[in-house]
C-alpha cells in the first residue's frame, strides 16, 4: 500500500490525485511503525500518521486555490500550465500552504522532529524507506508543484527560503554532533542533505535544479544504506550507545568496509553519486547567493567529520570482550546492501548521461523561472 502511494504520487499528473495518494501514506505509515518499532513506537507512529495528514490537508487547500482561481479551472497540469501561473494575494497563500505542506516532509527545521522520532523508533526497514523515500517524495513535491505551480511567488520569497535552509543547515550539523546512537546521527544527516536542496529552491536555475533533483536520489540512496547498517549494527551490538561502541573491525571486516562507503556517500565523495549532485547544486546556487552558498558547505563539512568520527569509534580501536562473538555481514544483508553500492556508484560515474534525463523534465520549470531551456 505504501509503494502504491508512492509510485501513484510520482506518477500523478492531476493535483487531486496527486493529494489522494500522497495522504494514502498515512494508514501503511502509521501500521508499519506502530507494529514493527521499537521503544516508543506508539507516539512516533501517531505523529507520523497525523504530519502526513496535516500535509495533505494543506496540499488540498493550496491546490483548491489554484483550481479556482486559475483560468482554466481544470486540476490537470498540463491545462494549469497552458493557463499562466497565478498572481497576487491569492497565488501568495497558495505558495505557502503548498510550501509548507512539503516542509513537514522535508526535514525543515522546525518541523522536523517527527521524521527523526520515526527514523529512530522504527525498524531499519521502515526507517530507509522513510528517510531514503517519503522524505526525498516531499522533496520532489516542492520542486514539482511549489516552484511549477508558483514561479513568481518563488521568487518572490527567496530569501526567506534561504534563511530556512541556512537554519537548516545549522541545526543538522548541531544535531548531528549531539547524538549518542548511530541511527539518530543518520537521521540528523539527512537534515544537512535536505537543506542543500531547499538552497536550491531557494536560488533556482537549470543547474541548480538538476543538482537538487539528483542530490534527492544520490541522498535517499545514501540514507538508505546508512539505516540499513544501523540496524545491522544494533542488532549485532543490542542497540548500544555511541560511546560503549568499539573495534567492531575485527569481528565484521565487510560490514565496516560497507559502513565506510555509506559515510563517503552521503558526504558527496567523489565517484559517487552524491559528488556530481553538489557540484551542480553549488554552482549554480554560489553565484547567486555565495555567502549562503560558503555556509552551507561548511556546514556539510562538519557533518562529514562527524560521520568518519563516526566510523573511527564503532569500527576502529581495541576490540571489546561484550563483541567478540559479533559476526559478519550475511548473504540476506549481502542481497540488499550490494545494489545499493551499485547504484551510488552507478550514478556517480554515469551522472553526464542522468543530467540531460533530469534536465528534460525541468524545462518547463525552467522556463517559468526565466532560466534557460
Amino acid at each position: 500500500l505504501l509503494e502504491t502511494a508512492i509510485n501513484g504520487a510520482l506518477c500523478a499528473s492531476d493535483l487531486v490525485l496527486f493529494v489522494m495518494f500522497f495522504a494514502m501514506q498515512a494508514a501503511p505509515l502509521y501500521l508499519l511503525i506502530r507494529c514493527f518499532g521499537g521503544e516508543g513506537r506508539e507516539r512516533a507512529a501517531t505523529r507520523a500518521g497525523v504530519a502526513v495528514l496535516i500535509s495533505a490537508a494543506l496540499l488540498l487547500t493550496g491546490f483548491l486555490l489554484v483550481v479556482v482561481h486559475s483560468s482554466a479551472h481544470s486540476s490537470d497540469l498540463t491545462d494549469l500550465a497552458n493557463a499562466g501561473a497565478l498572481t497576487g494575494p491569492v497565488a501568495a497563500a497558495g505558495f505557502w500552504l503548498v510550501f509548507t505542506a512539503f516542509a513537514i516532509g522535508f526535514v525543515i527545521v522546525p518541523v522536523h522532529t517527527w521524521v527523526i522520532d520515526a527514523t529512530a523508533t522504527a525498524s531499519s526497514g521502515v526507517a530507509a524507506v522513510v528517510a531514503g523515500v517519503l522524505v526525498r517524495l516531499s522533496g520532489y513535491g516542492m520542486i514539482r508543484f511549489a516552484l511549477g505551480l508558483f514561479p513568481a511567488q518563488a521568487q518572490r520569497f527567496g530569501s526567506a527560503l534561504l534563511v530556512l535552509a541556512v537554519l537548516s543547515a545549522l541545526w543538522g550539523v548541531l544535531l548531528t554532533l549531539a547524538q549518542t546512537t548511530l541511527r539518530r546521527m543518520a537521521a540528523a544527516v539527512s537534515i544537512g542533505q535536505m537543506s542543500l536542496v531547499l538552497l536550491a529552491v531557494a536560488a533556482p536555475n537549470s543547474i541548480s535544479l538538476d543538482g537538487a533533483v539528483l542530490q534527492l536520489v544520490a541522498g535517499g540512496l545514501s540514507s538508505a544504506l546508512l539505516l540499513l547498517l544501523c540496524g545491522a549494527i544494533e542488532g549485532r551490538t543490542r542497540n548500544a550507545p555511541l560511546a560503549r561502541l568499539g573495534g567492531l573491525a575485527a569481528q565484521a571486516p565487510r560490514l565496516g568496509g560497507f559502513w565506510v562507503f555509506a559515510c563517503l556517500a552521503a558526504v558527496g565523495a567523489p565517484l559517487l553519486a552524491g559528488f556530481s549532485a553538489e557540484l551542480m547544486l553549488f554552482s549554480g546556487v554560489f553565484s547567486v547567493h555565495p555567502y549562503a552558498t560558503v555556509f552551507v558547505m561548511a556546514s556539510t563539512a562538519v557533518s562529514t567529520a562527524a560521520l568518519i568520527w563516526s566510523a573511527q569509534r564503532v569500527f576502529l580501536g581495541p576490540a571489546r570482550e561484550e563483541f567478540a562473538r559479533v559476526r559478519d555481514t550475511t548473504a540476506l544483508e549481502l542481497a540488499y546492501l550490494w545494489p545499493l553500492v551499485l547504484f551510488l556508484v552507478a550514478f556517480g560515474l554515469l551522472a553526464g548521461r542522468v543530467v540531460p534525463v533530469i534536465g528534460a523534465g525541468l524545462v518547463r520549470i525552467a522556463a517559468s523561472l526565466g532560466g534557460p531551456q
